[in-house]
Formats: C-alpha cells, sequence, structure tokens
C-alpha cells in the first residue's frame, strides 16, 4: 500500500537508519529551519540502480 506522510518510519538499511536519525537530531536543535525531502526513486540516463 502506498505510504502517507504520517506513517511511522521503519528504516532497515544502515543508510536509512542513520537518515531517520538525522532527521530526528536536526527536529531537536532549537531555531533551526529545516525542511526534509523524501524522493522516492530518483533516476536519469545511464542509471542503473534506482538512485
Amino acid at each position: 500500500a502506498p505510504l502517507k506522510e504520517d506513517d511511522t518510519a521503519d528504516p532497515w538499511t544502515y543508510v536509512a537508519k542513520h537518515k531517520l536519525q538525522v532527521e530526528q537530531d536536526l527536529k531537536k536543535i532549537p531555531d533551526l529551519k529545516w525542511t526534509i525531502l523524501r524522493p522516492a526513486i530518483v533516476y536519469g540516463p545511464g542509471d542503473k540502480t534506482g538512485l
């Protein structure tokens, strides 16, 4: 099923877990304005892995 923005993150790779930890750490910094982008798949000419 498609995910929604308010779904709980459940990363399963080391990189995904690290990215989530960084997001959580940024949210703790007072007065820091931040934007988190989570592109589903990024691809282009010659790409063989999806990112």
